[in-house]
């Protein structure tokens, strides 16, 4: 929805882990490959179903589709990533377009295949698994998650928070925690957070203008 609020509303604190997008078949699909389904796409408009949640997963899509040049039957679920996961794992959309967290036990029980991940890089838990960026599809679904504290909040007190997650996400312990789980450390201070979610948001009001 739209929120009558934004991150310039309330004091972040800092950035924890993001969790990519990936997109999934069926384990018994024909689709092997992004160029399989965008072809198939093009002959079928409007007629291949694609299960997403809403928010990053659903702005992801809408990007996809438009650097793809193709129109998918969009359904949408609530529950978050799960949902979408489960649907596609049963057969009941063509694919889904979900966080890796939900989507990776479906994925180590052989029930959907991984096809695309949205991230800079390979994930090591999958790293068979190309980005949308090396099959050529920039795509934009960033995944921001964040700390943060009631406007006004004295500054120190911002500070002496911020340096002890700073601190933690440092540590290798954490950061190998954040690792085994499909995650990928952010770390930044006060100004680098805000230069994030400001591109964060100037992406989401540019794929909106795509539609």
């Amino acid at each position: 929805g739209n929120l009558p609020f934004d991150h310039n509303d309330v004091e972040v604190i800092q950035l924890i882990p993001t969790s990519p997008s990936v997109l999934c078949v069926p384990a018994a699909s024909a689709y092997t490959s992004i160029d399989d389904i965008v072809r198939d796409a093009r002959e079928r408009p409007g007629r291949i179903t694609w299960g997403t949640s809403s928010g990053n997963q659903l702005t992801g899509s809408l990007d996809f589709f438009h650097h793809a040049g193709v129109e998918f039957k969009v359904v949408p679920s609530g529950g978050g990533g799960l949902q979408p996961a489960i649907q596609a794992s049963g057969g009941h959309v063509d694919m889904s377009f979900t966080n890796i967290l939900e989507a990776k036990p479906q994925i180590d029980a052989g029930l959907l295949r991984p096809l695309a991940v949205y991230a800079k890089a390979r994930m090591d838990t999958l790293p068979d698994v190309p980005t949308f960026e090396e099959l050529g599809y920039p795509v934009r679904c960033p995944i921001i998650r964040m700390i943060i504290a009631p406007p006004g909040t004295p500054r120190e007190r911002l500070e002496t928070i911020n340096g002890a997650f700073r601190k933690a996400v440092a540590s290798q312990k954490y950061r190998d925690f954040v690792a085994s789980s499909s995650g990928v450390v952010l770390d930044a201070s006060f100004a680098e957070a805000m230069v994030i979610l400001n591109d964060q948001k100037e992406d989401f009001i540019e794929v909106e203008r795509q539609k």
